[in-house]
């Protein structure tokens, strides 16, 4: 916009997010920058003081919360697992997954590294049953590739991936229909 301006000796004038900016032969990029961060942290401010952005951080909290409440009461499932029960193991990742990628929620240190050391105590590996070693019809190979997919990603990125519940769901279907208790839940 800075240099259509100057090109063309007039003002140009555009709206980015909802924010309207006027560039004129003299602007700099960096005033028209500095403008729009200025007008949308503007914006941001009177929405955080209005009662909907009031109420949304409020919600939010609650939500924050919640989340802390849940990945504590995981983390102390966690040594209590039957490492022998798939099923239990593959819930127990899929109930993870929803709280561990939430970026206000507090982890202590060494938490994911109690996870990744905690099924490797009972054999369950990173990156395992991968490319041809994978058999999509054989219960185990799965729930362990499944699983060895969950560690690799907790090492590499401290997160479990997002497209896991979608895995559990398809192993639950074609290998363990949830025991009637694991419905209630």
């Amino acid at each position: 916009m800075a240099e259509l301006a100057r090109f063309t000796k007039q003002d140009i004038s555009g709206s980015f997010n909802g924010v309207d900016v006027t560039a004129s032969p003299s602007s700099s990029v960096y005033d028209l920058v500095t403008f729009w961060r200025f007008k949308m942290n503007r914006r941001a401010e009177e929405y955080r003081d209005s009662p909907e952005g009031r109420a949304a951080a409020a919600q939010r909290a609650a939500q924050i919360a919640a989340l802390q409440t849940r990945y504590a009461e995981l983390m102390v499932e966690l040594p209590t697992l039957d490492f022998v029960n798939q099923y239990v193991l593959l819930r127990w990742f899929h109930d993870f997954e929803k709280v561990n990628g939430d970026v206000d929620l507090h982890e202590d240190d060494g938490d994911m590294d109690r996870v990744v050391a905690t099924f490797a105590e009972h054999g369950y590996q990173p990156d395992v049953n991968v490319g041809s070693a994978f058999n999509e019809n054989d219960a185990d190979n799965c729930a362990r590739y499944i699983i060895g997919q969950c560690l690799s990603c907790i090492i590499k990125f401290g997160v479990i991936p997002q497209i896991l519940p979608d895995f559990v769901d398809k192993w639950t279907k074609k290998f363990a229909p949830p025991p009637p208790e694991a419905i209630l839940h």
